[in-house]
């Protein structure tokens, strides 16, 4: 985990897995880079979010893989869920709600997020079903 600047509560928190990602920030704004995977990204949030001073908003910035034609530039996510997680199965087994999805706002991009790296078609059309954009870090962000 790095800080780059200093959390103020008139500010939002870029929040970014990689520093490649956060290399043409101009600097203004305090910088969080996580490392990849939701484990690094929930700590790195949850660490920053447990200091006395807390940012005027939380914002997740960074590469996410498309699951289908037309999904380039920059998307503003409504929800997100853990694509590597069997929440039903979970919920069947234990009665209880395990990593249920996240709403975050009224948008409709369907973010799914996990620790595996989406690289073959198969995967891609199954998440596709339910999501517009894969990444590894957006729901532990969220969640924290």
């Amino acid at each position: 985990m790095i800080l780059r600047g200093k959390i103020r509560s008139d500010a939002p928190l870029l929040v970014l897995a990689l520093e490649e990602e956060a290399a043409h920030l101009d600097g203004d704004l305090p910088v969080l880079v996580t490392g990849m995977g939701k484990v690094n990204a929930a700590a790195a949030v949850a660490a920053v979010l447990a200091a006395d001073v807390k940012p005027s908003l939380v914002l997740n910035l960074g590469t996410a893989g498309a699951l289908r034609p037309g999904w380039d530039g920059l998307h503003e996510i409504g929800s997100v869920f853990q694509h590597d997680l069997d929440t039903e199965l979970l919920h069947n087994l234990t009665g209880h709600i395990c990593g249920a999805p996240l709403t975050l706002g009224t948008q409709t991009a369907v973010l799914a997020t996990g620790d595996t790296f989406v690289s073959d078609e198969a995967t891609r059309a199954r998440l596709a079903q339910r999501a517009d954009l894969v990444d590894m870090e957006g729901y532990a962000v969220a969640s924290a």
